[in-house]
């Protein structure tokens, strides 16, 4: 029998300290703290070794913030990009329906719905682009 006291189900990154989650922000501060070392470390060592607990916390939270609008920032320019490249093959899907309208005046309504999705499939799969 294997060695785990885990209940069934649960496996060693569903514990709080061991998720995924938990282990960036711990690589967050980590990070954090080095950096801050190499550079301002003399500035705040008053600040870490006095007892000016709301000022500390301050600080944590002023890091909080700043990170998590890194995060987003960096959540909407992808989200951006991705706006731009799904334009771009609505685009390009536009322009060839309309040249194969042209071609096909007479056609059905399931025969554009099927030709549109030969033009999607087409593109995405030459792009690469799931979507």
């Amino acid at each position: 029998m294997g060695g785990s006291n885990l209940p069934p189900g649960v496996t060693e990154g569903m514990i709080p300290g061991n998720r995924p989650e938990d282990l960036a922000e711990e690589e967050f501060w980590e990070t954090l703290d080095n950096q801050l070392e190499d550079s301002h470390a003399k500035h705040l060592q008053p600040v870490w070794d006095g007892d000016n607990q709301p000022l500390i916390e301050a600080i944590h939270r002023y890091a909080e913030i700043a990170r998590d609008l890194g995060y987003q920032r960096g959540v909407n320019e992808g989200r951006g990009e991705a706006m731009m490249d799904i334009g771009s093959i609505e685009s390009t899907v536009d322009e060839e329906i309309q040249n194969w309208l042209f071609v096909n005046p007479e056609a059905t309504i399931v025969a554009y719905l099927a030709e549109r999705a030969k033009i999607y499939r087409k593109l995405l799969k030459k792009d690469e682009i799931e979507i």
